[in-house]
């Protein structure tokens, strides 16, 4: 199976993921509110540029260990209620290792059954 003939999952779970423009020395928190294999949406506080690339950096729970990938913004509005300030970003995934997108697959699939 090649990686366009990849099933999607998608998963709702909130977890830690840490984001920077490439070349900043500066981690910005935001939380997951869904994972997938093709890409991740968060909750923030700073507002980003659509189509802009992100470097994040995340840890899934017994599984890859803390790695760091690139990311493009897609979206970003108010997180309609979740709180004053808050926006609900989309990131799609880009430049992911293989084994990386393999060890998000495997983590979705344990959590979804």
């Amino acid at each position: 199976m090649g990686i366009g003939d990849r099933l999607c999952l998608r998963l709702r779970s909130r977890f830690p993921v840490f984001s920077k423009t490439p070349g900043s020395p500066r981690w910005t928190k935001a939380f997951s509110v869904d994972l997938s294999t093709s890409g991740l949406g968060l909750l923030t506080r700073q507002p980003v540029e659509k189509d802009s690339v992100s470097e994040l950096r995340l840890g899934l729970r017994g599984s890859i260990g803390k790695v760091v990938f690139r990311g493009r913004v897609v979206h970003q509005m108010p997180a309609k209620g979740k709180g004053r300030g808050l926006l609900s970003t989309g990131i799609r995934f880009e430049e992911v290792p293989a084994h990386v997108l393999d060890s998000i697959t495997r983590f979705i699939s344990k959590q979804l059954n």
